[in-house]
């Protein structure tokens, strides 16, 4: 969005601020991981130590612990936190679920903990490249040698943006960057909530992805979405 160090903080501010408002009508749109998180999960050892990055509701979280695994999960959200902890409790797996308020660019975690690492949905909401960048250097560090993360990010290549990226590419012109877009949240009572996102073309989510120096065992698109899974050589 911005190499503005002020500006940006100011846009992660609002996004904090507009998840905690939302975070109740947010839930309960998020009820299960999609097909791609499942997926890989179904291929690690059951007791893997996982952290589930911008884990919003726990919907990947819950489903992970249910799994076998040990599980932490790290949000901005504190609204978000609360719904995750209220749910590991009556669902039973509390004991298997840590939660975390923090900044996914900055992890508060030692080095070569994790087994592996779902980092999805929520690439796109770092609004600096400087801070996207930095996340995947933050999960390689984290991750066991041999340890394995999915990376997700909204992609460019959506019809329903199109609208979206052409006042992108006129925002580009005056120093943003392309790919940048607001969304809003629209609430029952008619209050609408802004929403940052950066959409990545393939190329860029590419790149991204070389330079965090992990091991890409796949890239591929999905649901809209750009996706990597990769390994910690």
């Amino acid at each position: 969005m911005t190499t503005d160090p002020k500006k940006a903080k100011q846009i992660k501010s609002q996004l904090i601020d507009t998840f905690d408002a939302i975070a109740p009508h947010f839930d309960i749109t998020r009820y299960k991981p999609w097909p791609e998180s499942k997926k890989i999960i179904s291929t690690l050892p059951k007791g893997s130590t996982v952290l589930d990055l911008g884990c919003g509701n726990g919907r990947n979280s819950i489903y992970l612990a249910k799994e076998g695994m040990e599980v932490v999960g790290l949000d901005f959200s504190r609204a978000l936190l609360k719904i995750v902890f209220n749910k590991v409790e009556w669902k039973e797996v509390s004991k298997k679920v840590r939660l975390i308020e923090g900044d996914c660019a900055q992890l508060p975690f030692k080095n070569d903990y994790f087994d592996a690492v779902l980092y999805i949905a929520t690439l796109h909401h770092l609004p600096t490249p400087n801070e996207r960048a930095n996340s995947l250097l933050e999960v390689k560090r984290c991750l066991k040698s041999g340890g394995r993360a999915l990376v997700s990010a909204w992609a460019q290549e959506q019809e329903k943006f199109k609208e979206e990226l052409e006042i992108s590419r006129e925002n580009k012109e005056q120093g943003a960057e392309y790919g940048d877009i607001f969304l809003p949240w629209k609430m029952k009572e008619g209050r609408e909530y802004q929403r940052y996102y950066h959409l990545f073309s393939k190329k860029e989510f590419e790149d991204l992805i070389e330079k965090s120096g992990l091991e890409a065992i796949r890239i591929f698109f999905s649901a809209d979405n750009h996706y990597a899974e990769l390994r910690k050589r």
